[in-house]
């Protein structure tokens, strides 16, 4: 009966037959696994932005990506406080003709990365910003302050959970008292690739609208294995 138990429970049982244990524990130790989860609604977005010119020369190169960057620092002035854009990288690079013996043009890259909650106001840059960059990746995800709040209520959960089914174990078995020994937990969440997206624009084409921005639900789930002591077991 008692073994049936056990195994419907997923538990491990070991009995001691020399005094007490490791741990501290002179009566019956109990393993056992368990985890808690929630789907939570993405509440921000990163997005990854670029834009490419060429030129014949490095220095009309340079002239052109400086436009390009005094452009977007005219968006980033306006931009509100809730959305950040940040300059990721600046490089330039030489085209060579097939004998690798002249460069044939100089071609160059500044990237930037645009971060905030979901909604108007980052669909609005992201319109704005469309004007001179191409949107190269989406990313919608969870908050780290939101992921951390809800880790911590999860956690606090997971410990009553556990609690409970410990003292279940002891009513179940025939103990006095029940109490751990040790305790581990694991934190995890799920998050899925960035999003490509194939929108380059020209230079001089119309505006484009705003990206589509499908928001998803995020998993975050605290999982633990405890390490329980029974003893004093009741004499009927």
């Amino acid at each position: 009966m008692v073994r049936a138990f056990l195994m419907m429970a997923g538990l491990t049982l070991g009995m001691s037959s020399a005094g007490v244990q490791a741990g501290g524990c002179s009566g019956a130790s109990v393993n056992f696994t368990h985890q808690v989860s929630t789907l939570l609604n993405q509440d921000r977005l990163t997005a990854d932005l670029y834009a490419q010119r060429q030129a014949e020369s490095l220095v009309e190169l340079n002239r052109q990506l400086n436009q390009v960057s005094q452009q977007v620092a005219a968006v980033k002035q306006k931009l509100p406080q809730s959305v950040q854009l940040q300059t990721q990288a600046w490089r330039s690079w030489p085209v060579y003709d097939k004998e690798r013996t002249r460069v044939r043009y100089w071609r160059g890259q500044v990237r930037y990365q645009l971060m905030g909650p979901l909604g108007v106001d980052m669909a609005r840059a992201l319109q704005q910003l469309q004007q001179m960059l191409t949107v190269e990746h989406l990313q919608p995800h969870l908050s780290p302050a939101r992921r951390t709040q809800v880790s911590g209520e999860l956690e606090a959960r997971l410990l009553q959970q556990a609690r409970a089914r410990l003292q279940q174990i002891r009513q179940h078995l025939g103990y006095d008292q029940a109490r751990f020994v040790s305790i581990s937990l694991d934190w995890h969440h799920s998050l899925p690739g960035p999003r490509p997206l194939h929108m380059l624009r020209r230079s001089g084409a119309k505006a484009l609208p705003a990206p589509a921005i499908e928001s998803g639900r995020e998993q975050v789930r605290v999982s633990g294995r405890f390490n329980g002591c029974l003893e004093q077991r009741v004499k009927k």
